[in-house]
């Protein structure tokens, strides 16, 4: 993913989550988050959407828990692949 837009995209979800807690009253405070918002929003906009590609990775297992090409240990393998997606 791209790292301009994850950063853009993670700064929008954090404005709007402060903008909810701020008191309608506290105009100026409102005024600052949402002109900051308004401004990652463009940001966003500029980095383009359609320019955005996942992250990939490719597991390679080789050793005891694995037989050949064939399989692996079942234990082994949810163990493996659930601290790789913690990761």
């Amino acid at each position: 993913m791209n790292n301009d837009y994850a950063s853009y995209a993670s700064e929008i979800a954090e404005l709007e989550a402060l903008l909810t807690l701020v008191p309608p009253e506290n105009v100026l405070e409102r005024k600052s988050l949402e002109s900051r918002l308004q401004t990652v929003c463009s940001g966003l906009e500029k980095c383009g959407a359609g320019d955005v590609r996942p992250a990939r990775a490719k597991l390679t297992f080789r050793g005891r828990p694995v037989v050949e090409s064939r399989g692996m240990f079942a234990d082994f393998a949810s163990k493996a692949i659930g601290r790789f997606s913690e990761a």
